[in-house]
C-alpha cells in the first residue's frame, strides 16, 4: 500500500507475538512511519519528539488490569486527545470491549494478532486521517530566554502577549502566557492579575493534566490573553519535570493558536526541553559588555547542548541603537556580528 501521505504510528508493545506481526505489517507498508516505545502504559506521556502528535497509537493492553485501563483513559483523553488509538490484548469479555468503545478506541485487534489483521486496521485509520476535512492544528511556540537577570525579559513577554491576544481577540483558540520562571516570576504582577491559581495547582498531581484542568487554572486578562501564572511561593527548580512541561505543550499548544513561555535564566532538564520544543526562541539581553556576554554564553550552551537548530532573536533592551562601553560605542550592527542571530528589536524597554 502506498499513502497519499505519510502516516506516523506510535507503537506500545509487549509481547514477542505482537513484535512480530508489527514488523511484518510495517514491511508490507509503504508511507508509514513507525515508532516503538517499550513502557508500561502507565509511563507513556507526550514527550519533546512527540510534540507533533501521532497519527495512530498501537497499545497492547492487559484487558485484565485494571491499572491498564485506567492508563488508557488517561492517555485517550488527556495527554493524546484526537489521536486514534488501536487496542490489541487477549479475547476479552463483552463489557471491557464496551469500556474501550466508550473511551473512544477505533479498534479492538483479538490476540493472536494477524499481521493481515493489523494492516487492514491501519489501512483505516489511514483512510480516516486522509478524509479528514479538518486536521488538529498546532499552536506556534515562542520562548524567551533571558541572558542575564533585569534584562527586561518578562516585560518584553507580557507585553508581546498582550499584543498579539488583543489582535486576535475574536479567535476561538487565542494566546496565552506561561510564567515558567517558576522562583521569581512576575507575568501576573506586571499584568495586574491574580496569582492564587497557576502552575503551582498542577504540580501536586500532573497525571490529572488535560486540556480542561489546564484552562481552569488560567487567569484572564482584558486583552484577551490567558495567564499560567508563577508559583506565589519559591519553589525548587526541580518542581516542574521534562515529563510536565512535555504535557503543558502538548495541550497548550492544542488549545491555543500562540503560546509564550517566560523561561527562567537557570538551565535544567525542563528549560532544555522547552528550548527544543519551541518554534522560535528570542533571546533578551542588553547592549553593554556584559550583556553581549552572556548572551553570547547562551548562544553557545545551546549550541553545545544539541539546540542549535533552534531559530533565536536578539531582542536588545536599553540600546538607544548605540551603547557606550570603555572603548568607545558598539553599534547594533557591530553586535549582531558578533552575536550572529540579527539583533529584532532594540530599545523596547519604557524605564
Amino acid at each position: 500500500m502506498t499513502m497519499a501521505r505519510s502516516l506516523h504510528v506510535l507503537a506500545v508493545v509487549r509481547s514477542a507475538a505482537v513484535e512480530r506481526a508489527l514488523g511484518e505489517a510495517r514491511a508490507a507498508m509503504s508511507g508509514v512511519e513507525f515508532s516503538q516505545r517499550a513502557v508500561p502504559l502507565a509511563d507513556l506521556y507526550p514527550s519533546a519528539d512527540l510534540l507533533q502528535a501521532p497519527d495512530v497509537l498501537l497499545l497492547e493492553v492487559d484487558t485484565g488490569d485494571g491499572r491498564d485501563l485506567d492508563a488508557l483513559e488517561r492517555i485517550t483523553r488527556r495527554h493524546f486527545p484526537g489521536v486514534p488509538v488501536l487496542v490489541t490484548g487477549a479475547e476479552t469479555a463483552l463489557p471491557v470491549v464496551r469500556r474501550l468503545m466508550r473511551l473512544g478506541v477505533a479498534d479492538f485487534l483479538p490476540q493472536p494478532l494477524s499481521p493481515d489483521e493489523l494492516k487492514g486496521a491501519l489501512e483505516h485509520a489511514a483512510r480516516t486521517r486522509r478524509d479528514s476535512a479538518s486536521p488538529p492544528t498546532r499552536g506556534k511556540v515562542l520562548a524567551f530566554l533571558k541572558a542575564g537577570g533585569g534584562v527586561g525579559a518578562t516585560t518584553l513577554a507580557t507585553q508581546a502577549a498582550v499584543a498579539l491576544a488583543s489582535r486576535r481577540k475574536a479567535d476561538r483558540a487565542g494566546v496565552c502566557l506561561l510564567d515558567l520562571d517558576i522562583q521569581f516570576g512576575a507575568a501576573a504582577l506586571y499584568l495586574d492579575l491574580d496569582d492564587r491559581i497557576g502552575l503551582a495547582d498542577l504540580l501536586d498531581d500532573p497525571q490529572r493534566l488535560d486540556g480542561e484542568l489546564l484552562r481552569s487554572v488560567m487567569a484572564q486578562h482584558r486583552s484577551g490573553l490567558d495567564l499560567l501564572a508563577a508559583p506565589r511561593e519559591v519553589v525548587g527548580l526541580d518542581a516542574v519535570t521534562p515529563e510536565l512541561l512535555d504535557t503543558c505543550l502538548i495541550l497548550a499548544r492544542a488549545e491555543y493558536e500562540t503560546v509564550i513561555m517566560d523561561l527562567p535564566g537557570a538551565w535544567t532538564p525542563w528549560t532544555y526541553r522547552a528550548l527544543q520544543s519551541c518554534d522560535l526562541a528570542i533571546l533578551v539581553t542588553q547592549l553593554g559588555v556584559a550583556g553581549i556576554r552572556q548572551a553570547r554564553r547562551q548562544l553557545d550552551a545551546m549550541a553545545a547542548n544539541g539546540l542549535g537548530e533552534v531559530a533565536v532573536r536578539i531582542a536588545a533592551d536599553r540600546s538607544l541603537t548605540r551603547a557606550l562601553v570603555s572603548k568607545g560605542p558598539i553599534a547594533v550592527d557591530g553586535v549582531s556580528l558578533t552575536l550572529g542571530p540579527e539583533i529584532s528589536a532594540a530599545g523596547f524597554s519604557n524605564r
